[in-house]
């Protein structure tokens, strides 16, 4: 079982055959667009409980963001097993359709809805507010609250 985390559509933990290797890691959770491949070693064969975090494809300079990366079992600590590289928190308020878009959970859609809400409202000024909008129940406003600020 490896977990896989990232910019893919389906993040968490996969039941892969012995000898799997990191493209088919991938494969099975689905890249979203703008994922970081070209660092993974997509040959590379996985073990139980190794981690593929899938970061962010930066084209252009700017501020860093999270690579990929490939973290082996034994590597894992209890801090990065519950939590990658932290990434900055994206802001509600002045955040583009890609940036919310990097969010696990949303998608081109839910970025849409939130953005749409936002020149509805204007300006988020709580974060509960994120259940206001359509498709963002409880569980997902809770998941989203610490990767957002206002």
């Amino acid at each position: 079982m490896v977990s896989i985390v990232g910019l893919v559509e389906r993040p968490g933990l996969l039941h892969l055959p012995p000898g799997s290797r990191v493209a088919d890691a991938v494969s099975l959770a689905v890249a979203r667009e703008g994922a970081d491949l070209a660092t993974l070693n997509l040959a590379q064969r996985l073990t139980d409980g190794d981690q593929v975090i899938v970061g962010a494809h930066t084209p252009t300079p700017g501020p860093p963001q999270l690579g990929s990366a490939i973290i082996p079992a034994g590597q894992l600590t209890p801090a990065t097993r519950t939590s990658p590289t932290p990434q900055p928190k994206i802001n509600l308020n002045t955040a583009t359709e890609s940036d919310l878009d990097t969010l696990p959970g949303i998608g081109p859609t839910m970025a849409r809805a939130i953005l749409t809400w936002r020149a509805d409202h204007g300006h988020f000024t709580t974060l509960d507010q994120l259940s206001e909008i359509p498709g963002i129940g409880p569980t997902r406003a809770a998941r989203l609250r610490p990767l957002v600020t206002l």
